[in-house]
Protein backbone atom coordinates (compact mmCIF):
# COMPACT_ATOMS: atom_id res chain seq x y z
CA UNK A 1 0.00 0.00 0.00
CA UNK A 2 1.24 3.04 -1.19
CA UNK A 3 0.12 5.49 1.98
CA UNK A 4 2.18 8.95 1.22
CA UNK A 5 4.79 10.69 -0.90
CA UNK A 6 7.54 10.01 1.71
CA UNK A 7 10.19 8.17 1.14
CA UNK A 8 9.44 3.87 0.02
CA UNK A 9 5.60 5.53 0.13
CA UNK A 10 5.52 5.87 3.83
CA UNK A 11 5.70 1.73 4.25
CA UNK A 12 8.68 1.50 6.22
CA UNK A 13 11.32 4.08 7.78
CA UNK A 14 14.25 1.28 7.23
CA UNK A 15 16.89 2.96 5.54
CA UNK A 16 17.49 -0.65 3.09
CA UNK A 17 13.44 -0.22 2.21
CA UNK A 18 11.30 -2.89 1.52
CA UNK A 19 11.64 -6.32 0.16
CA UNK A 20 9.94 -5.32 -3.23
CA UNK A 21 10.24 -1.90 -5.11
CA UNK A 22 8.08 0.71 -4.74
CA UNK A 23 6.08 2.03 -7.96
CA UNK A 24 7.18 4.88 -9.28
CA UNK A 25 3.97 6.98 -9.71
CA UNK A 26 3.65 6.88 -5.44
CA UNK A 27 4.21 10.47 -4.71
CA UNK A 28 1.08 11.03 -6.73
CA UNK A 29 -0.90 7.62 -6.04
CA UNK A 30 -1.51 7.28 -2.62
CA UNK A 31 -3.77 7.25 -0.14
CA UNK A 32 -3.09 10.45 1.52
CA UNK A 33 -3.33 12.23 -1.75
CA UNK A 34 -6.57 10.38 -2.76
CA UNK A 35 -7.82 11.22 1.33
CA UNK A 36 -7.05 14.97 0.73
CA UNK A 37 -8.17 15.27 -3.11
CA UNK A 38 -11.07 17.87 -3.68
CA UNK A 39 -12.79 15.68 -6.16
CA UNK A 40 -13.31 12.26 -6.59
CA UNK A 41 -10.64 9.44 -5.98
CA UNK A 42 -10.26 5.50 -5.63
CA UNK A 43 -10.66 5.75 -1.88
CA UNK A 44 -13.71 8.42 -1.63
CA UNK A 45 -15.82 6.07 -3.96
CA UNK A 46 -14.83 2.75 -1.61
CA UNK A 47 -15.90 4.62 1.47
CA UNK A 48 -19.31 5.79 -0.35
CA UNK A 49 -19.98 2.21 -1.44
CA UNK A 50 -18.90 0.46 1.95
CA UNK A 51 -21.13 2.89 3.06
CA UNK A 52 -24.18 1.71 1.31
CA UNK A 53 -23.75 -1.80 1.45
CA UNK A 54 -25.32 -1.09 5.19
CA UNK A 55 -28.54 -0.09 3.92
CA UNK A 56 -31.88 -2.38 3.51
CA UNK A 57 -32.56 -2.55 -0.05
CA UNK A 58 -28.42 -3.01 -0.69
CA UNK A 59 -28.51 -6.46 2.06
CA UNK A 60 -32.00 -7.60 1.41
CA UNK A 61 -33.86 -5.83 -1.72
CA UNK A 62 -35.01 -7.43 -4.91
CA UNK A 63 -32.41 -7.56 -7.74
CA UNK A 64 -33.16 -6.86 -11.24
CA UNK A 65 -30.92 -6.64 -14.03
CA UNK A 66 -30.72 -5.21 -17.74
CA UNK A 67 -28.27 -5.41 -20.26
CA UNK A 68 -27.89 -2.73 -23.29
CA UNK A 69 -25.18 -3.24 -25.18
CA UNK A 70 -21.66 -1.86 -23.13
CA UNK A 71 -24.24 -1.06 -20.27
CA UNK A 72 -25.15 -3.04 -17.45
CA UNK A 73 -27.27 -2.05 -14.82
CA UNK A 74 -29.42 -3.05 -12.15
CA UNK A 75 -31.41 -2.11 -9.11
CA UNK A 76 -31.78 -3.01 -5.18
CA UNK A 77 -35.09 -1.86 -4.01
CA UNK A 78 -37.20 -2.89 -0.90
CA UNK A 79 -40.78 -1.62 -0.06
CA UNK A 80 -40.09 1.26 2.60
CA UNK A 81 -36.50 2.35 1.57
CA UNK A 82 -34.59 4.07 -1.08
CA UNK A 83 -33.77 2.21 -4.25
CA UNK A 84 -30.30 2.03 -5.23
CA UNK A 85 -29.32 1.96 -9.01
CA UNK A 86 -25.76 0.69 -10.33
CA UNK A 87 -25.28 1.70 -14.15
CA UNK A 88 -21.95 0.71 -15.46
CA UNK A 89 -20.68 1.50 -18.81
CA UNK A 90 -18.03 -1.02 -20.00
CA UNK A 91 -17.44 0.45 -23.71
CA UNK A 92 -15.06 2.94 -25.08
CA UNK A 93 -17.45 5.51 -25.84
CA UNK A 94 -20.17 7.16 -24.24
CA UNK A 95 -23.86 5.85 -24.06
CA UNK A 96 -27.40 7.39 -23.26
CA UNK A 97 -29.56 4.50 -22.13
CA UNK A 98 -32.73 4.69 -21.09
CA UNK A 99 -34.32 2.62 -18.13
CA UNK A 100 -37.99 3.53 -18.44
CA UNK A 101 -40.39 2.60 -21.23
CA UNK A 102 -41.11 5.65 -23.63
CA UNK A 103 -45.55 5.01 -23.06
CA UNK A 104 -45.76 8.16 -25.75
CA UNK A 105 -44.47 6.43 -28.64
CA UNK A 106 -46.03 2.56 -27.37
CA UNK A 107 -48.51 2.19 -24.88
CA UNK A 108 -47.57 -1.67 -24.33
CA UNK A 109 -43.76 -0.54 -23.84
CA UNK A 110 -42.70 -2.01 -20.40
CA UNK A 111 -40.01 -0.63 -18.46
CA UNK A 112 -36.30 -2.79 -18.58
CA UNK A 113 -36.34 -2.43 -14.29
CA UNK A 114 -39.72 -2.42 -12.49
CA UNK A 115 -40.41 0.26 -9.84
CA UNK A 116 -38.17 3.09 -11.08
CA UNK A 117 -39.51 6.27 -10.61
CA UNK A 118 -38.81 9.10 -13.22
CA UNK A 119 -35.71 10.46 -12.01
CA UNK A 120 -33.12 9.67 -9.13
CA UNK A 121 -29.81 11.47 -7.43
CA UNK A 122 -26.03 10.09 -8.08
CA UNK A 123 -24.42 9.53 -5.03
CA UNK A 124 -21.48 7.97 -6.62
CA UNK A 125 -19.68 8.40 -9.48
CA UNK A 126 -16.47 6.35 -10.16
CA UNK A 127 -13.37 8.29 -10.10
CA UNK A 128 -11.84 6.87 -13.15
CA UNK A 129 -14.10 7.57 -16.03
CA UNK A 130 -12.35 8.81 -19.41
CA UNK A 131 -13.44 11.42 -20.53
CA UNK A 132 -14.92 11.49 -24.22
CA UNK A 133 -13.57 14.34 -25.74
CA UNK A 134 -10.04 12.65 -25.04
CA UNK A 135 -8.80 14.61 -21.66
CA UNK A 136 -6.96 12.71 -18.77
CA UNK A 137 -8.94 10.37 -16.47
CA UNK A 138 -10.44 11.55 -13.35
CA UNK A 139 -11.76 15.23 -14.57
CA UNK A 140 -11.16 18.20 -13.23
CA UNK A 141 -10.93 19.84 -9.84
CA UNK A 142 -13.93 19.13 -7.88
CA UNK A 143 -16.12 18.29 -11.74
CA UNK A 144 -17.13 14.95 -10.03
CA UNK A 145 -18.46 16.00 -6.85
CA UNK A 146 -20.68 18.35 -8.60
CA UNK A 147 -21.97 15.49 -10.74
CA UNK A 148 -22.81 13.36 -7.39
CA UNK A 149 -26.51 14.55 -6.33
CA UNK A 150 -27.20 15.54 -9.84
CA UNK A 151 -30.81 15.03 -10.69
CA UNK A 152 -30.89 12.15 -13.76
CA UNK A 153 -34.21 11.31 -16.04
CA UNK A 154 -34.05 7.64 -16.03
CA UNK A 155 -35.07 8.13 -19.88
CA UNK A 156 -32.29 9.48 -20.89
CA UNK A 157 -28.92 8.42 -18.35
CA UNK A 158 -25.77 9.81 -20.03
CA UNK A 159 -22.48 7.40 -18.80
CA UNK A 160 -19.01 7.80 -20.09
CA UNK A 161 -16.86 5.47 -20.83
CA UNK A 162 -15.90 2.95 -18.18
CA UNK A 163 -17.52 4.74 -16.41
CA UNK A 164 -19.90 3.50 -13.39
CA UNK A 165 -22.97 5.45 -11.21
CA UNK A 166 -24.95 4.68 -8.01
CA UNK A 167 -27.93 6.62 -8.01
CA UNK A 168 -30.57 6.56 -5.26
CA UNK A 169 -34.47 6.79 -6.09
CA UNK A 170 -38.31 6.70 -4.47
CA UNK A 171 -39.40 3.26 -5.83
CA UNK A 172 -42.61 3.30 -7.22
CA UNK A 173 -44.28 -0.09 -5.80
Amino acid sequence: MQWNANANAGFTGSASGPWLPVNPDYSTLNVQAQADSKSSSHLKVYKALAEMREQKSVLYGECETHVDGDVFAYSRVKKGNPGYLVVVNTGDQEREVSLKANTEEDEEAKDPLQWLADNGKIEVRSSTAAKSDGEAEGGEEGEAAEEEDKAVDFTKIKVKPKEGLVITFVPQF
